[in-house]
């Protein structure tokens, strides 16, 4: 054991599901995690004052909606990712702090054609902030949106032949 080299994590996740009435089902997930670390530093030079900490999380409410021949399938994320880190030695001191946002919300419609056909198709939008502070600063934004549609035909079972197309948008 070295000086100053302590460890400690916590996380968890739930998931709650709640049928409303037949054919409708809403859902929420949640994740968190968060960890801290007390580094020695270099062999050479050690120090107190190292560390990284980080921590991250993701809620996520979800709908469906079931019928026969069809369903659909709502959902909407959003995540955190956090990290800070310290670091000293001969060079000097270093210190990185990082965060990235994300949104994400997925729409999925699913209609059964005939027995052995049937269709998928949905729309994704992705937008995803991420800023970084080091030796210089870093602030970026991300946008994606895409839409695609699935046709699945099964002759025989279990051999099923899929065809779809994916339209994607990126800025």
């Amino acid at each position: 054991d070295r000086p100053n080299s302590e460890f400690e994590s916590s996380g968890g996740t739930f998931s709650f599901r709640k049928r409303m009435k037949d054919g409708l089902e809403l859902d929420f997930i949640g994740s968190g995690f968060a960890s801290e670390a007390e580094l020695p530093g270099p062999i050479y030079s050690s120090s107190n004052i190292d560390y990284q900490d980080s921590y991250n999380y993701l809620l996520s409410p979800g709908l469906s909606l079931k019928e026969d021949n069809w369903s659909i399938d709502a959902h909407y994320s959003y995540a955190v990712d956090w990290i800070d880190s310290f670091s000293g030695g001969i060079w000097g001191t270093y210190q990185t702090v990082g965060k990235s946002i994300q949104h994400q919300a997925e729409l999925i419609y699913r209609r059964k054609l005939f027995d052995s056909l049937k269709w998928k198709s949905g729309f994704t939008h992705l937008s995803q902030k991420f800023s970084m502070s080091e030796d210089a600063e870093i602030d970026a934004l991300r946008d994606s949106q895409s839409i695609w549609g699935e046709l699945g035909w099964m002759p025989i079972e279990p051999l099923e032949i899929n065809a779809g197309v994916r339209l994607e948008n990126h800025s």
